[in-house]
């Protein structure tokens, strides 16, 4: 992860900017607030991926 000032400085020079979160380490108050700081970057936000998660097949 790039430190926040320089994700912010990117933002602002790219067409958009997707929030990559791993869950279980970024809380659910730091996510809220970096994209609280994007959107006060006014950064064009495509979307969020979630990274290292665990999918597991459902039952037939």
């Amino acid at each position: 992860m790039l430190p926040r000032s320089d994700a912010l400085t990117l933002s602002a020079t790219v067409e958009t900017v997707v929030y990559v979160v791993k869950p279980g380490d970024t809380t659910k108050t730091l996510m809220k607030y970096c994209l609280e700081l994007l959107r006060h970057a006014h950064a064009r936000l495509l979307g969020v991926v979630f990274t290292n998660t665990e999918f597991y097949e459902e039952a037939a």
